[in-house]
């Protein structure tokens, strides 16, 4: 994933604090040392703080040394429970980039958002492609919204979103399967269900993740990140499961 010009910045504001000394030894660590400047210029003139980091950096540095520089910082300067704004503003702006930072063993770490949880970034894609693949494009788009409300952090438009990933495949697959006339995502888990295209749990469990997406969505109730985080990855898997089960 690309980092955002937001992210960069902050980033950049913070590195760009370190010293002059301390600064090479940062930027050598993110792989940036080969663009360096240094602080003396030709002349007995010199580079400021600010004119090192932005040329180290480049016009398109890569997420990875990014990514670097900003765990570095935070190891270097901050502890659980003592987090500056500057921490808040980063954490929100990668979480909209698709990443998450967390704070583990006296350590920080930035990851790609779910990365320690299901779905993992190459399951999303690979139901996304599962999904077009079989014309199933009303519930990918509905998968696609879900997780960019997750990482804008609007957990209410995510389940909502989800909700409707979840009714969207179900309606496909009754309807391709059984001739379903489309009704709702309960009757479609009811006529697959009459079918006998469930195993033994299987029922239970999508009845169960059916109704429990009615609530906490857009409207009404609110909703958190772990809940968010949690419907979106039982989902996900579900569908993951079910559409190789059910295959054309």
């Amino acid at each position: 994933m690309t980092l955002s010009g937001r992210t960069e910045s902050i980033i950049s504001e913070q590195a760009a604090a370190y010293g002059h000394g301390a600064l090479t030894a940062l930027l050598k660590y993110a792989n940036l040392g080969k663009n360096d400047p240094g602080k003396d210029k030709p002349g007995g003139s010199w580079n400021n703080l600010n004119t090192r980091v932005s040329t180290a950096l480049g016009k398109n540095p890569s997420s990875e040394s990014l990514i670097a520089l900003a765990t570095k910082i935070l190891n270097d300067k901050v502890t659980d429970g003592n987090e500056p704004k500057w921490v808040f503003e980063l954490r929100a702006s990668f979480l909209e980039d698709g990443y998450s930072l967390s704070f583990s063993s006296d350590e920080w770490s930035i990851v790609p958002v779910g990365a320690d949880e299901i779905p993992l970034e190459p399951q999303l894609s690979q139901l996304q492609a599962d999904l077009k693949a079989r014309g199933f494009t009303v519930p990918m788009n509905h998968h696609k919204q879900a997780f960019s409300a997750f990482t804008r952090q609007n957990w209410e438009a995510c389940n909502a979103a989800t909700r409707s990933t979840m009714e969207g495949f179900l309606l496909e697959v009754a309807t391709a399967k059984l001739g379903f006339t489309p009704g709702g995502g309960g009757a479609a888990i009811h006529a697959l269900d009459a079918a006998n295209y469930f195993e033994p749990g299987e029922h239970d469990y999508l009845k169960g993740l059916w109704k429990m997406s009615h609530t906490n969505g857009s409207h009404p109730g609110l909703s958190s990140e772990q809940e968010a985080l949690f419907r979106f990855s039982a989902v996900t898997s579900a569908l993951t499961f079910f559409i190789h089960r059910w295959k054309p």
